[in-house]
């Protein structure tokens, strides 16, 4: 059986004996040793994990964007790479057939199994989600999301839920896919907020809880707006247009009706957080602000006292989402350009008076600091990693109990420019951090070019050393994550519409097939 593998860098083809199953490797002659290394070595978190149905998402590396209910970014999947050279490791790179044109996020299900979200009806492309197989890399299905023209448009995203099926939102139009065959098996048009019309509202988020329920917030441009996406809080926005406040709503995965809803004080941007603290379920979301508590008791929704406000430094732009990381909530600044550095913030679930704050990035060459994407956070480690795309850095961080209160202290700081969210792999005393590195990204965001490099970046989150680099690619879709799959890849998706995987190898054996 041919297998590919890589050797000091280079690619090599062997000509080896099959492996005895999937997981076990192949003794060669008396003395020769294994010929290929078992994938349950190699790959060891992915290869136990039992997909199947789950509690809330389904078993799988990567059911959400952003792997899990508390939006960590921390995913059960590998690195299979050297922690101690970068050059003993090597990067493939393997493009799907087809073109997924503005394309968001991905998801994986089954160990073959990959599903795309895309699609811009201001672009003149219909909402979709679409189905690869990861054996073939053909596609298998392709459903669209019907969008009413005229619509306010801004991309929600697609995920996997316990019980099986795909869940995708665009607009306001939540539909319920048949994972199998792309069969719509639901659909439904989520409610406005209060006095504002259907055609000016979205969702562009949504999560599910531990029960299964949907959980999905609202944002809303002014009336008489016509601005499309993130613009619309910006362009039409003022003392006489408002942008409405945000709603959070709980929606039955079986039959897509609405259950409960909750108007908010003001405009939530960020997406949804959840954590389940001292018996309760929460949902976390930021404000400008504030980042205000969300009871959840089935599926009634109501505010909590809990509030974390005055946080906002002049000049500084309003949060990214909110993550939970263990008993604790963690946030950046900066969701948008600002002139003051960013700040990450660790705040007490059980008290929002209990906090730590930290600048991590010195100033940078344009006099801005911002990011789209949300920092990520692991809650084995109480480390947070943050990135500002506008001083073209990425830190490390970990949150400690200092003499007189909780601190933020600095582990690492790099120079590594990027728009995107950071993803976690690898086991708890040994993550790997995964992101994109494009130093012409900035440029290209003031120019409008299109056509700058971007290569992903495999780093040890414990020490910000790099472990592995990838040929240069083309730009990433906006905001989108690097997503883990199984076996050590990473899922890539280019905003030209091409979806590309890219795994690592030490060289050292091929992993039985």
């Amino acid at each position: 059986m041919a297998k590919r593998y890589f050797l000091g860098g280079g690619l090599m083809i062997g000509l080896l004996g099959a492996c005895s199953g999937d997981d076990e490797a192949t003794d060669g002659p008396e003395d020769a040793g294994p010929t290929c290394l078992a994938a349950t070595e190699a790959f060891p978190i992915s290869s136990a994990l039992q997909t199947g149905p789950g509690v809330g998402f389904y078993e799988t590396v990567n059911p959400f964007e952003y792997a899990d209910f508390e939006r960590t970014h921390v995913h059960r999947a590998d690195f299979f790479g050297s922690f101690t050279d970068p050059l003993a490791t090597a990067v493939s790179v393997r493009s799907f057939d087809g073109v997924y044109p503005t394309p968001y996020n991905v998801a994986t299900r089954e160990r073959d199994e990959l599903f795309v979200y895309g699609g811009d009806p201001t672009g003149g492309v219909t909402p979709y989600v679409a189905k690869l197989d990861l054996s073939t890399g053909a596609e298998a299905w392709r459903t669209e999301i019907p969008q009413p023209s005229g619509a306010f448009s801004w991309p929600g995203l697609a995920l996997v839920h316990g019980n099986g099926d795909v869940y995708a939102l665009h607009g306001t139009r939540l539909v319920r896919l048949d994972a199998a065959s792309g069969a719509l098996e639901g659909d439904a048009d989520l409610p406005a907020p209060t006095d504002i019309a259907s055609s000016d509202t979205v969702y562009n988020g949504f999560t599910v809880g531990r029960d299964g329920l949907i959980v999905a917030k609202s944002i809303s441009r002014p009336a008489g707006c016509e601005a499309q996406g993130p613009a619309a809080l910006g362009e039409c926005a003022g003392p006489t247009t408002p942008v409405p406040p945000s709603m959070v709503i709980t929606v039955d995965p079986d039959t897509l009706e609405v259950l409960g809803r909750l108007e908010m004080p003001e405009l939530v941007g960020g997406r949804l957080a959840q954590s389940r603290f001292e018996g309760e379920d929460y949902i976390y979301v930021g404000g400008n602000d504030d980042i205000y508590r969300v009871r959840r008791q089935g599926s009634a929704l109501a505010l909590d006292p809990w509030r974390y406000s005055g946080f906002l430094q002049e000049s500084q732009a309003a949060p990214s989402a909110v993550v939970v990381m263990g008993d604790w909530v963690v946030f950046q600044m900066n969701a948008s350009p600002g002139q003051t550095p960013m700040t990450v913030h660790a705040v007490a679930q059980r008290d929002p008076q209990i906090f730590a704050r930290r600048d991590p990035f010195g100033p940078g060459g344009f006099g801005i600091s911002f990011v789209p994407s949300s920092l990520t956070a692991d809650s084995d480690t109480l480390r947070i990693y943050s990135q500002d795309t506008g001083r073209g850095q990425i830190a490390g961080l970990e949150l400690v109990e200092g003499t007189t209160g909780p601190e933020l202290v600095e582990l690492w700081v790099v120079d590594q420019v990027t728009l995107h969210h950071l993803s976690l792999v690898g086991p708890s005393d040994a993550r790997v951090l995964v992101s994109t590195d494009a130093p012409a990204a900035l440029m290209a965001l003031g120019s409008g070019a299109t056509d700058y490099e971007e290569r992903v970046v495999w780093r040890s989150a414990a020490t910000g050393m790099e472990l592995a680099r990838s040929e240069p690619l083309p730009p990433m879709s906006g905001g989108s994550p690097v997503s883990p799959g199984f076996r050590g890849t990473v899922h890539y998706v280019g905003a030209a519409g091409t979806v590309f995987e890219l795994s690592t190898s030490t060289g050292t054996l091929p992993v039985c097939d």
